[in-house]
Parts: C-alpha cells; sequence; structure tokens
C-alpha cells in the first residue's frame, strides 16, 4: 500500500463527502441494511417493442415524479435506480437509520402515480406493476465504460436476489414486503436514541406514523388527505385483523417469507386509490403463519 500526497486538506480543501463519492466510483462497497423496491412491469416481454420503451418511460417518469413531491417536503432521500430489462430497482443512497423508511414512503408515491396515469392511457403505454420491498444486504459497484467509470451505479446481493424471486411469484398489481429485521431509530430520553431491530411488521406499523408528512401533496391535481399502508391478514371473532405471512417457491426449488401488502390513498377532491391486492384473492400462496390479532393488520 502506497501514501498518496494530496494539495489539500481532506475535510477542508474538499469535503469529506465529495471525495467519497469519488472513491466510490473506483471501489466495492458492501452495505448492511438497505431498502430497495422492485417494480416490474408485467407481460413485459409480450410487447411490442415501441410499447416496451414507453412502459418503461413512463414508469420512470411516475419514479421522478414522485421523487419531486418528496423533495417538496424536504425529505432527505436521494434515490438510486438501475433497470433490470422490464422495470427498475429503486434505492436510496443515503444510509441513516430513516432512510429505509423514506424510500417505502417513494414507492406508494411512485405506484399511485403510475395508477393514475393507467386510468388515463391509452393502448399499452403505462405498465401494470408488480412491486416488492425488502430490506437486506447488497454489493455496490460502478462499471466502466473505456477508461472512465459511468456515473451510475449498479447493486446485487442477497436484497436483488430475494426481490427477483418474489417477483415471480408475484400476482398482477400484488405489493409484497419481504421477511426481514431493521435497525430503526428509537427515542431514548434526553434527545438520545437508540437503535434497535425491528422484523418487518413493526416496520410497516412505524412507517404509518410517519406517513403524515406526505400529506398535502398534490396528486394528478388532488390533494392527498392521508395514505394508510398495513399487511393483509384474516378477519378475527372481535373485528381486529390477523398478518399473514407467506412461503413463496421460486423455479429453483428454494423459498422465502413474504406479506402482503395493501396501500389506501385518500385524495381530497377525488376517488380514493387502492394498490395492492385482497388478502382474500391470494390463493395461490402457500400460508405459513396467521397469527394472533395484530395492530396495523386490517384485511
Amino acid at each position: 500500500m502506497a501514501d498518496l500526497s494530496l494539495d489539500f486538506t481532506p475535510g477542508d480543501g474538499l469535503s469529506l463527502r465529495a471525495i467519497d463519492a469519488a472513491i466510490q466510483r473506483y471501489s466495492l462497497s458492501y452495505v448492511e441494511d438497505r431498502a430497495v423496491a422492485l417494480f416490474d412491469v408485467v407481460g413485459f416481454s409480450k410487447h411490442l417493442p415501441l410499447e416496451q420503451v414507453t412502459q418503461l418511460n413512463s414508469l420512470a417518469y411516475s419514479v421522478n415524479a414522485a421523487y419531486s413531491k418528496i423533495l417538496d417536503k424536504s425529505i432527505d432521500l436521494q434515490f438510486a435506480r438501475t433497470t433490470t430489462g422490464d422495470g427498475f430497482y429503486i434505492w436510496n443512497r443515503e444510509r441513516s437509520v430513516e432512510a429505509n423508511v423514506f424510500l417505502y414512503h417513494l414507492m406508494h408515491l411512485v405506484m399511485a402515480d403510475n395508477a393514475v396515469a393507467r386510468t388515463k392511457a391509452k393502448g399499452n403505454t403505462t405498465p401494470l406493476l408488480r412491486t416488492c420491498f425488502h430490506i437486506g444486504g447488497h454489493y455496490e459497484f460502478y462499471q466502466s465504460e473505456g477508461l472512465s467509470p459511468t456515473i451510475y451505479s449498479y447493486i446485487v446481493g442477497d436484497v436483488t436476489i430475494e426481490l427477483a424471486r418474489m417477483c415471480e411469484r408475484a400476482l398482477p398489481g400484488q405489493v409484497l414486503v419481504g421477511d426481514f429485521d431493521a435497525p430503526i431509530r428509537v427515542p431514548h430520553g434526553d434527545d438520545i436514541d437508540d437503535i434497535h431491530r425491528i422484523n418487518a411488521v413493526e416496520f410497516i406499523e412505524r412507517t404509518q406514523t410517519t406517513l403524515s408528512s406526505l400529506e398535502g401533496l398534490v396528486l394528478s391535481g388532488d390533494g392527498i388527505e392521508s395514505i394508510k399502508c398495513y399487511l393483509t391478514g384474516t378477519r378475527q371473532s372481535d373485528g381486529s385483523f390477523s398478518i399473514k405471512r407467506y412461503r413463496i417457491r421460486d423455479k429453483h426449488g428454494f423459498s422465502r417469507l413474504a406479506y402482503n401488502a395493501k396501500i389506501n390513498v385518500y385524495r381530497r377532491n377525488a376517488d380514493p386509490i387502492f394498490l395492492g391486492i385482497q388478502d382474500n384473492a391470494l390463493d395461490a400462496f402457500e400460508i405459513v403463519e396467521d397469527g394472533a390479532p395484530e395492530t396495523g393488520g386490517i384485511g
């Protein structure tokens, strides 16, 4: 290992963040707990080439429009995107504990924008999506073009593998959430926070408490009154709902656990937008656990 002399002071002459961004272009990094969303276009290979281009452009527009609305709320989210051929992986470059929650909210807005666009589209110009969300580890790297690194990064690892396998089994229009545990900030007192690990059910419940930050955003000309996100389950005798966990088996014989998610977007002067599939339409999935009623579970 050789020393490298610099004609500036790191952190003074050039910010540490800028140095880190430059070094990343030539390095391989590993992130242990990052949220990634996968948007997959249903029936992509069956569309004509021009329809494929149009649908990917439509999805990219929904991603950019959702990101613009997030910025309007001064939420610190720096999303990155890489294509899967028939969709996109989306993640947050920020590595804060809150970054995973913000990515989940971005996913809601992307799906809502896409749903509105589908109601107005003519022909096969706007895609029908399968959407999956998971938190896990991955490697991030930059490929080179000739002798120069690209400005776009790529990710590969456990989280992308899990997402791809879940998406293979997801139904058109369905939203799946992987079975994970993730770090989250918990107030401890005296302005001190502890970092705890919580499971997917707890994570979704906690994201609901921060969805109020998206209220007031304008979606296709109509303000958002509220957003409700939940994992589905069975109605209990007392009127509450359990939360079902499903086993998803892929074409290679491997299995993974996941939850079915629903998102309801309520608007001031327009009909609500319902995203995802109801629990009673999931006969194709193997139920692993239909637990006791839990806070946040809705059918």
